[in-house]
């Protein structure tokens, strides 16, 4: 594993939520590195739209969260930066010049630089740091119907991508995209949280929110947006045997009227990640009920590793190359299938293959994710 580098994280989201793999890894190599986790730059735009978060952050722009693990708050940037790329250009040197600034705050000196941010192709070089890292995460240029904004972003990140040392790719798919880019690639999937596996799957306790819920409980843990086929959860609800549990923010208004709808949906909001396992062991089938798109393909889902972790049964749409994890899940193409194999899972009883789930985890936690990883930075320091 890596030690006594200076790591600064470009992310896409802040550092409390979603808790996804740039929080995971930043973490771990807090404990024998130092950390400085950018968080989402927010444009003028999102003064109106969140107003309260926005006039927060700007109180507290940088600070520590533990030891050696520094977050910060960018200044606010110009709008419209995936639609115009002189407009992010303009933005990226107002943060080229923040970060210049933090740098000789914190007197980061052994600097890796670790990009998830996929338009920031002029960040790589720009702060003498031993090694930059471009980590893709999902297909972003494709996450809204826009064709400016995905010829922009594919524009931008390509750059990126042949600029960085070590160009990281969470799934296959993302892979096939851009390995004609950089020769420096290589496929680094999501991966289960040590903590989920560390006590066993049988003492965590259940949480007393969701004893009140009937059962069988069906659950989803993860940000509720547009990746949720709502058809397909409706079509869930409709057998009213069911009780379809939510873990996690709904960032869109319009799906959480169409959610609520449901007598027996019930949605529980966002969740500290040292609470989640008590949950996810409430669930009798854990669900990952996404749309399959252009989008969707790219996603390698962390709370598939985390229902695995707990030894649960998953069933889940084949949104993105799951073939190889038939065995160890269901995957379901139409809607008749995905109530079967939900039934199929709720009559299950093998501890064998709980096991096996379990182990599966086990092989795949973040922790040898980031030695995979390290070794490859290492090379390059």
């Amino acid at each position: 594993m890596i030690k006594g580098q200076d790591i600064i994280c470009i992310s896409t989201s802040d550092w409390e939520r979603p808790w996804g793999s740039r929080q995971q890894i930043m973490s771990r190599l807090s404990k024998d590195n130092r950390v400085l986790f950018v968080e989402y730059q927010d444009s003028l735009l999102h003064i109106f739209k969140r107003r309260g978060s926005t006039f927060k952050s700007l109180r507290r722009r940088l600070r520590e969260v533990s030891n050696n693990l520094f977050v910060y708050k960018p200044l606010v940037n110009l709008p419209f930066r995936y639609y115009n790329r002189q407009v992010n250009l303009l933005n990226q040197k107002f943060l080229i010049w923040q970060l210049k600034y933090l740098c000789r705050k914190l007197d980061f000196r052994k600097i890796i630089l670790w990009i998830f941010e996929p338009t920031s192709f002029s960040l790589p070089g720009s702060l003498g740091e031993k090694v930059s890292i471009y980590h893709c995460i999902d297909f972003f240029k494709n996450e809204k119907d826009s064709l400016l904004r995905k010829k922009c972003i594919e524009e931008m990140e390509d750059r990126l991508s042949e600029k960085c040392g070590i160009l990281l790719v969470s799934a296959e798919t993302l892979l096939e995209d851009k390995k004609r880019l950089n020769l420096n690639i290589f496929l680094a999937p999501s991966a289960a949280n040590e903590s989920f596996l560390d006590t066993g799957i049988v003492s965590f306790a259940v949480s007393e929110e969701i004893k009140k819920i009937p059962g069988p409980r069906i659950g989803f843990v993860g940000t509720i947006d547009n990746r949720i086929d709502l058809e397909l959860v409706n079509h869930i609800a409709s057998d009213k045997d069911y009780s379809i549990v939510f873990i996690g923010n709904c960032v869109d208004a319009r799906i959480e009227k169409q959610l609520k709808k449901m007598d027996n949906i019930y949605m529980l909001g966002w969740k500290g990640n040292n609470y989640l396992p008590g949950y996810i062991k409430s669930f009798n089938v854990c669900i990952i009920p996404y749309k399959v798109n252009d989008f969707t393909k790219g996603i390698s889902s962390i709370k598939l590793y985390e229902y695995l972790a707990m030894g649960k049964p998953v069933v889940s749409t084949n949104f993105s190359n799951l073939e190889d994890l038939k065995g160890l899940i269901r995957i379901s193409n139409t809607k008749e299938d995905f109530i079967r194999d939900i039934s199929a899972s709720l009559l299950e009883n093998n501890e064998e293959l709980t096991a096996e789930r379990v182990a599966f985890a086990y092989k795949n936690s973040w922790q040898t994710r980031l030695r995979m990883v390290s070794e490859l930075i290492s090379r390059k320091l």
